[in-house]
């Protein structure tokens, strides 16, 4: 039986699959509900059938400049995570996220240093993170991407 996400792995993950499945095939079922500052919602999978609740924590606010972008407090543009991370896949068999990564550059140097730690019984793959919608996209990378490590 596999194990649940932790909260560190869910958040990570951007809460857009199952805890407890992987799946994601979700629904927002109630919510959001506000209670001071914290508010939260209730989720469920229809693969696994199993509900819980994406919590949130108020942690600021931002204004806008008179361009409309919004800002931090300190006038400081908002900084957004980049989304861009790799899925390691140990012996094709137990998945995990690497990342983020800063840039596409840093994730490819990271997969190629998987690659030559851990050899080829392993899937590395792209997983990029649609910082607003939360949507995944994972891809394979293309035959050649680790041929130059493997030449040398």
């Amino acid at each position: 039986m596999k194990r649940p996400m932790s909260d560190a792995e869910y958040v990570a993950g951007a809460g857009v699959s199952c805890p407890f499945c992987g799946s994601g095939n979700l629904e927002v079922i109630e919510g959001p509900q506000v209670d001071g500052r914290d508010c939260w919602q209730e989720v469920q999978c229809h693969d696994c059938h199993k509900t819980w609740r994406d919590v949130y924590h108020l942690a600021g606010y931002e204004g806008t400049d008179k361009a409309g972008n919004y800002q931090d407090v300190d006038g400081k543009p908002e900084e957004t995570e980049t989304g861009i991370y790799l899925v390691f896949v140990e012996g094709d068999i137990d998945p995990s996220m690497v990342g983020p990564f800063a840039n596409e550059d840093e994730r490819d140097k990271k997969a190629r240093e998987l690659r030559r730690e851990h050899g080829r019984d392993h899937g590395i793959f792209m997983l990029d993170v649609e910082p607003m919608s939360g949507a995944p996209s994972i891809d394979a990378y293309c035959g050649g991407f680790f041929m130059e490590d493997e030449e040398t």
